[in-house]
């Protein structure tokens, strides 16, 4: 059973799309693929990568297995992510994702084309390293592939910072601002109209964004508010508080007025988690801090803002609701590392 609820091949945005004939190279082999392979792989990914290059000793080369892996419908873009930045992966991992992304045509394809189709089969990590070395090895076949659009890696890379933002906020009802993005993009080099114009492709058509560290079929709730319950106090009463995000920050009030403000929680350098009942304790919400620093602050009556001295936090409610804020705060985490990654 999958530790992320959902389908995992499905995100808020749909699932990967198929690749148009065109944008297919004509020299992949014709790939065959064993009975079940694709559940098979995302239930042992590494046992049926090997049974993969067992059935075709052609798939031992990186130029047949990233081709043979990316077209294989059904497998998980979190599956293969996981795989890849394994210790266990046998392969060269660049050597690994530009033969994977090379399984389109990029040549005099607009680059919200070859967005569209490698970024919805590829799931993001939440490690800044991770994330950087997927898109400078996107931005590298890319820019090879096109003499012509005359800019350099990091350029190019930056500028998929902001678009994977972009896709990430784009949800029903309150898509990602342009002038937002147009902020985030100020110092790239590469000529506003080319932005604004690869912006509304990806506005009208996002693609969907899948990651190895939870999973949404719906929307995420990237304003969510709800009450949880807190123990506190000499006699450990149980208080109901409410808690709302906002931005970057989970604040938390008396009660659902929200005219109370007793707390801030900074969700940067966060990692949320459910943790099932244990002996006396129940199931609940756990926030904790990376770097075990400090959590956030306290605030009192008179308004006045004091460091929290705890590096996590813990709230109660059922299982459902605790998954939903862990999804939310760690998706949200995930966000503020991509915004940091922009320069």
């Amino acid at each position: 059973m999958s530790e992320f609820p959902g389908d995992l091949g499905r995100s808020w945005n749909g699932t990967p799309p198929e690749v148009p004939n065109y944008l297919i190279p004509t020299d992949l082999p014709n790939f065959s693929y064993p009975n079940d392979y694709a559940a098979k792989f995302n239930a042992d990914p590494l046992t049926m990568l090997i049974e993969a290059i067992k059935t075709d000793s052609n798939n031992a080369h990186l130029q047949n297995l990233g081709p043979y892996l990316f077209y294989c419908k059904g497998i998980y873009p979190s599956t293969v992510s996981k795989l890849i930045f394994s210790p266990q992966f046998p392969f060269d991992l660049k050597s690994f994702l530009y033969f994977y992304f090379n399984s389109i045509i990029h040549d005099f394809t607009s680059l919200s084309d070859s967005v569209y189709y490698c970024f919805s089969r590829i799931a993001f990590p939440d490690n800044k390293d991770e994330i950087q070395l997927i898109l400078d090895m996107f931005s590298g076949i890319y820019l090879t592939c096109n003499p012509s659009f005359e800019y350099d890696i990091p350029t190019l890379s930056n500028l998929l910072k902001a678009l994977l933002i972009q896709s990430g906020f784009n949800v029903p009802g309150k898509k990602f601002p342009k002038s937002k993005y147009l902020e985030l993009t100020n110092n790239n080099k590469i000529p506003r109209p080319f932005r604004e114009r690869v912006f509304d492709d990806l506005e009208n058509r996002p693609f969907p964004v899948f990651f190895t560290f939870t999973n949404f079929n719906k929307p995420p709730e990237y304003e969510k508010r709800g009450m949880l319950k807190k123990i506190g106090g000499l006699f450990k009463t149980k208080n109901d508080r409410c808690f709302a995000i906002d931005g970057f920050v989970l604040k938390y009030y008396n009660d659902n007025t929200m005219k109370g403000l007793i707390g801030e929680l900074d969700i940067p350098g966060t990692i949320s988690s459910y943790e099932p009942a244990q002996k006396k304790e129940p199931e609940h919400l756990l926030i904790r801090k990376k770097d075990s620093g400090s959590l956030g602050y306290k605030i009192s009556k008179e308004g006045v803002r004091k460091k929290s001295n705890h590096s996590d936090y813990i709230a109660y409610s059922d299982q459902t609701d605790i998954t939903s804020w862990a999804n939310n705060l760690n998706l949200i985490a995930f966000w503020k590392l991509v915004y940091d990654l922009i320069q």
